[in-house]
């Protein structure tokens, strides 16, 4: 499993306080870790996709983060250096200023 994947695999956590379940689901073959929310909050059904991060080379793209605690945390504690993040999600041409890796 690449780093990427243990950064977020292990966030399998049923949530008392809102009866959702978060789900951390890999295609490792293809690069791609997602985590999934699924369940429910009070009264309202929850299913979100808050992170999303793709493999691509030697990069981690973390093309979504919903997330209070950003996932690029996790990935810099998991060792990955800034010079191989790339946050998708901004665009290209913001991408210089960010201190992250650009595409």
């Amino acid at each position: 499993m690449t780093p990427a994947g243990e950064a977020i695999l292990d966030r399998l956590v049923l949530d008392d306080r809102t009866s959702h379940l978060t789900i951390p689901l890999h295609a490792d073959r293809i690069g791609q870790y997602l985590v999934l929310d699924l369940g429910w909050n009070g009264d309202k059904y929850l299913h979100a996709t808050p992170k999303h991060l793709s493999a691509i080379g030697d990069k981690v793209w973390v093309q979504y983060d919903d997330t209070e605690e950003s996932v690029v945390t996790d990935l810099m504690e998991a060792g990955i250096p800034r010079e191989n993040i790339v946050l998708g999600f901004r665009h290209p041409k913001l991408g210089q200023h960010t201190g992250f890796a650009v595409a």
